[in-house]
């Protein structure tokens, strides 16, 4: 039972990765779903990780810090490449040849 618990989180983990990567790294799309997912990954991990340890409440906690921690990182990524972007974009129109 642990066995397929600590496989299944592994799963979230690497669908939280990978949401958290696209909405860093596309800026053309809205990426409001992706948020979702990460929100019930994160949940779902925490949820997982309380079964595992026997301690729901506990682990509901730490699934929620790994849900903000993963929309921060996303969030910041998003914000860092449109400022850069829009620095480039800056340097471009700036020094035409």
């Amino acid at each position: 039972m642990q066995k397929i618990v600590v496989y299944i989180i592994l799963v979230f983990v690497i669908a939280i990765g990978i949401s958290i990567y696209t909405i860093s790294t596309n800026l053309k799309k809205n990426p409001g779903w992706l948020y979702l997912v990460i929100c019930i990954s994160g949940v779902a991990l925490g949820i997982l990780m309380g079964i595992v340890r026997r301690d729901i409440y506990s682990g509901l906690q730490v699934g929620i810090i790994i849900t903000l921690l993963s929309l921060f990182v996303g969030v910041t990524g998003r914000w860092q490449r449109q400022k850069f972007t829009q620095l480039e974009d800056w340097y471009k129109k700036r020094f035409k040849k």
